[in-house]
């Protein structure tokens, strides 16, 4: 299971919505690994890798919004 976040700096409507991102992005990235690792079709792996890092890079970017208190 992964870890949740939490700390003292975070509002809990803040964790909460940073614990649904975090989920979302696990079935993300768990769907996206079936496909590549599937050996029904080819697929480029390397596109599926540049695809993947920029997927958790807008995890990250979207995660770091909500944590940023910044209006």
């Amino acid at each position: 299971m992964e870890e949740k976040i939490k700390g003292p700096a975070l509002s809990q409507e803040q964790i909460g919505v940073i614990n649904e991102i975090k989920t979302v992005e696990t079935a993300v990235l768990k769907l996206i690994n079936s496909i590549k690792d599937q050996e029904i079709m080819p697929v480029d792996k390397r596109w599926i890798a540049i695809g993947t890092t920029d997927i958790e890079k807008g995890f990250m970017s979207v995660i770091k919004g909500v944590c940023n208190n910044v209006n």
